[in-house]
Parts: C-alpha cells; sequence; structure tokens
C-alpha cells in the first residue's frame, strides 16, 4: 500500500469516528504523507481527538495553536493543551511545556520548570529512543547531556546523539557537527562537523542555520572571509546551504548591482534545489525590499510566485500576508487591491505579524 492510498483509508477511519484513524491521518497530513500537506485539515482532525482526550493530539494541537499553523494564533490555549497533554504523561506535551517555559511563551519564563518538563521527557522518550526514533533519541541525548539533578554523562549522550544524527534527525545532526567542529580529534573530523551542520540546515534545524549565520554572515568572501574559499567549493558541488550562505554574503555587503545580483543568483540556485530558507529568502526580498525588485529576472519572478502560492494554499499565513504586499504592488502581477486585501485577511485570520520573510531566518540577537 502506497502513502496516498494509505491516506484515503486513514480518511475513511477517521470519518467513521475512530480515534486511532483521526490522530493518523492528522499526523499523515501534518507531515505530508503521501505528498498532502494540509495543516488545516490536520488541525480539524487533532481537534477531534484531543477533544476524546488523547494526550499526543493536545501536543500537536497545541504546537499548532502556539505558531498560527493551519488555524489562527490562540496562545492561551496552547498552553492549556500542553499541561493537559503533560499531566497524561506525554513526551511531546513535557518537551513543548519545557520550551515554553523556557522562553517565556505564555507561561512565565521559568528555567528550573523548562529543566524538570525536559527531564522528564527525556524518560518519557526512552522507549520510542529504543525503537529507532530519531526525534526521540535526540530528546534523549540532550536529556543525558543536560544530566538529572545537574550530573550530565555526556558519553551517553554523544552516543544517543550520534544515532540519532546517522537517522536523519536534522537537530541531531546540528549538535553533533558542532561538537566535531568545535571540539574536533582530527582535521577530518572537522569537516565532517560542517558537512553535519549543512545537513542539519537542509531538513530544517533552525539551530543549525543559526549557527551557520553566526559563523558565515556578514563575513564577505572576496574581502577575506575565511569560510568564502570552503563555502564557493561546496556551492560548486551543489550544497544548495553552501549556495544560500554565499548569496547571503554578497547581500549583508552589497555595494553595486553586480553584487546584488550575484546574491540573487546564488539564492536562486538554492531554491530551486529545494532549500526552503532560500526561497522564504526571495520571496522577502521580492515582496518588501524594493531596490533589489529590479534584479530579479521575470523567470524568477514567476518561481517566487509559484512558491509563495504553494504554501499559501497549504494555510501558511506568512506566505498570504507576502501575496497580499504583492498583489498590492503589482509585483509581476496585475495590482489589484481587492485579492491583497482578501488575502490579507486571511493571513490575519491565521496570526500574521506582518514580520517579512526576509528577516524569518536572522539569528536572534546574543
Amino acid at each position: 500500500m502506497d502513502d496516498r492510498e494509505g491516506i484515503t483509508w486513514l480518511r475513511l477511519s477517521a470519518e467513521a469516528g475512530d480515534l486511532s484513524g483521526q490522530y493518523e491521518l492528522a499526523v499523515a497530513l501534518w507531515k505530508g504523507f503521501g505528498s498532502t500537506k494540509d495543516m488545516v485539515e490536520a488541525v480539524y482532525w487533532f481537534e477531534k481527538a484531543a477533544a476524546a482526550g488523547m494526550a499526543s493530539a493536545k501536543a500537536f494541537l497545541a504546537e499548532a495553536l502556539l505558531e498560527g499553523l493551519g488555524t489562527r494564533r490562540n496562545v492561551e490555549r496552547g498552553i492549556e493543551l500542553l499541561q493537559e497533554a503533560a499531566a497524561q504523561d506525554d513526551a511531546r506535551g513535557m518537551e513543548l511545556l519545557s520550551l515554553a517555559h523556557r522562553k517565556g511563551l505564555g507561561v512565565p519564563r521559568d528555567t528550573e520548570k523548562a529543566d524538570f518538563y525536559f527531564s522528564r521527557a527525556a524518560k518519557a522518550y526512552l522507549p520510542a529512543a529504543h525503537r529507532g526514533d530519531a526525534h526521540a533519541q535526540y530528546i534523549v541525548g540532550m536529556g543525558f547531556a543536560k544530566g538529572d539533578g545537574g550530573k550530565p554523562d555526556n558519553d551517553t549522550a554523544h552516543i544517543w546523539i550520534r544515532r540519532s544524527a546517522e537517522n536523519g534527525h536534522s537537530d541531531a545532526k546540528f549538535a553533533l557537527g558542532s561538537i566535531l567542529v568545535y571540539d574536533p580529534a582530527t582535521p577530518a573530523d572537522r569537516s565532517r562537523g560542517f558537512a553535519l551542520l549543512h545537513e542539519g540546515a537542509a531538513s530544517g534545524s533552525a539551530a543549525a542555520l543559526k549557527r551557520l549565520y553566526r559563523m558565515y554572515v556578514p563575513r564577505r568572501g572576496p574581502d577575506g572571509s575565511e569560510y568564502y574559499e570552503q563555502l564557493q567549493r561546496m556551492a560548486d558541488a551543489d550544497d544548495s546551504v553552501a549556495q544560500h550562505f554565499l548569496g547571503e554574503m554578497y547581500r549583508m555587503t552589497a555595494g553595486n548591482a553586480e553584487d546584488v545580483g550575484v546574491s540573487i543568483a546564488w539564492f536562486h540556485k538554492a531554491a530551486e534545489a529545494g532549500f526552503a530558507p532560500a526561497r522564504e529568502k526571495l520571496m522577502g526580498m521580492y515582496g518588501f525590499d524594493p531596490h533589489v525588485v529590479e534584479f530579479i529576472s521575470d523567470e524568477q519572478k514567476a518561481r517566487i510566485l509559484e512558491w509563495t502560492h504553494r504554501w499559501a494554499d497549504a494555510g501558511a499565513p506568512d506566505a498570504l500576508g507576502h501575496l497580499a504586499a504583492i498583489y498590492s504592488g503589482g509585483l509581476g502581477v496585475p495590482k489589484d487591491e481587492q485579492k491583497a486585501l482578501e488575502f490579507y485577511r486571511r493571513a490575519a485570520a491565521g496570526g500574521y505579524s506582518a514580520v517579512p520573510w526576509s528577516r524569518a531566518f536572522e539569528p536572534a540577537e546574543e
């Protein structure tokens, strides 16, 4: 049975009122199994399963509400659901509640509570880690690294983090890559560390992306960056992350039209290879930076519009906000204020904050 057929059977089960079917369908739609990613419908089925008391569904629904994914952002209700899921000993619920306390999201910032819930989450994830679940392995590894009661076990932590990285977990690749870059036993370890950081960023690790921003930007290659030649070699070998950061190097220090054009060209190569931050950067430059629009070719504009519409159709509030700006300004499309207003209303309903995507992946200030 292929993924599409599986989605069909899950939908039949969910519509018949089966709780497991509702939850599994929601997860499939959330993650995009069978090329069917639909955050809005995923939230609908998570609501059904959460209302029936399923802790795992509550945790997923809470994440959607906290992030404004597929539904309007509602931090208060999201936190309530996380607290309910954590009270039911749900690993994901405790993990996210730990993060909320660490960041002060909807609850007072409290490091002690954050550590408490993370330790509980790591223990709850242990059975799944032994079954080979990469995310569970990563959380277990980080649990050993943090230590229970302030006693870290780094050797055991590295074992679990390495297993998770080998199973493709993006944040584990970041963690292992950081260890190898900053504490290498050999030069080969450092090279492997950089490769892992790039792999982590390519597979969605925000932490890996932020670490690479701090390392690469705003250093400018031709003016002496220690990383320029390395990035150039990796970019020429079709490393989309390297291509993206070459685009950043030129964007951050662009002093002439040629530099702007080079920046856009590298971003476009990375975007065509499927690297989401490069696509988002181009969307931001197109929709919110009129100084560079003239350097974006008609062919590139068409592709940017295609990506924006695709994400907007999946319910992404920022993509809808971008389309509002594009249609309001007539950027590559006929100017249409009515359509712009419609897109903006849909974006606002999803919690759109009006922050351009061009800043979405900038590193937070220390």
